[in-house]
């Protein structure tokens, strides 16, 4: 967070757990964060507002990703969106499979199976999926263009992160940064991160108002703020506030 906001005049941060958006809140407490929570298919933050976008370790959490044009959506021209997944191409999510089926383990994920499968997390226990890249590009809106495709994860998401520990972790980090740079190579590693960038031209918005470009998640009107709640002015829907952190689900 500090790297963003010595970059950006202002941060948005979004989960549909509005715990993990509190304890986000106790740690970086900062005035130029708005802390929203939200399901992230639907599109929270009004059209041409933001310069970044980032959305990490989500996707994997949903059967299909349609939802990337709501988030891009939000994006300036030229504005970046960064996003990474779980790559079912990658044999190291095969050789894990095998070393789990060797030792009998059922809650082995099986990155060949279609259907839900759960993982267990902070909170109970998530559905989780694996998507082939040529998916994942399939459902990237045409206004975006695809500036980089990046493989990380080979020490940190496979059967070598045990191997990890008996070396200097800043060096295999950066071995690990420069092999997933290498196109044919990145098609390899179990975690895929896409960058990409917004070519359309739209109207730039006024964001004298940070909070101002906050709006419905229904019906994507604008919202008006009493001291206590959010008002949609088009659908008439309220969204309570608590702890500082909008709820919009």
């Amino acid at each position: 967070m500090d790297i963003l906001l010595n970059n950006f005049d202002h941060a948005f941060l979004v989960d549909y757990s509005a715990r993990n958006l509190l304890n986000a809140k106790k740690k970086f407490g900062s005035d130029r964060v708005t802390y929203i929570a939200s399901d992230i298919r639907k599109q929270i933050l009004m059209n041409n507002s933001i310069d970044l976008g980032i959305c990490i370790r989500v996707f994997h959490h949903y059967p299909s990703i349609p939802f990337i044009d709501p988030m891009t959506s939000s994006l300036v021209q030229h504005g970046k969106f960064i996003f990474n997944f779980n790559n079912v191409e990658s044999p190291l999510f095969l050789l894990s499979l095998t070393r789990g089926f060797l030792k009998r383990d059922k809650n082995i994920l099986n990155p060949l199976k279609k259907e839900t499968q759960k993982i267990q997390v902070e909170s109970g226990t998530r559905d989780i999926y694996f998507t082939p890249l040529a998916g994942i590009v399939n459902s990237i809106p045409g206004y975006m263009d695809i500036k980089g495709v990046e493989g990380f994860g080979l020490f940190h998401n496979s059967g070598f992160e045990k191997l990890s520990v008996k070396f200097d972790l800043a060096k295999i980090t950066d071995f690990e940064l420069s092999l997933g740079k290498i196109d044919f190579l990145s098609r390899l590693f179990p975690d895929i991160f896409i960058f990409l960038e917004k070519h359309r031209y739209e109207k730039i918005v006024d964001l004298k108002e940070r909070t101002g470009i906050v709006i419905c998640s229904r019906c994507k009107g604008l919202l008006d703020y009493n001291g206590k709640n959010y008002k949609c002015e088009s659908c008439g829907a309220s969204f309570p506030t608590s702890d500082g952190i909008i709820d919009l689900r």
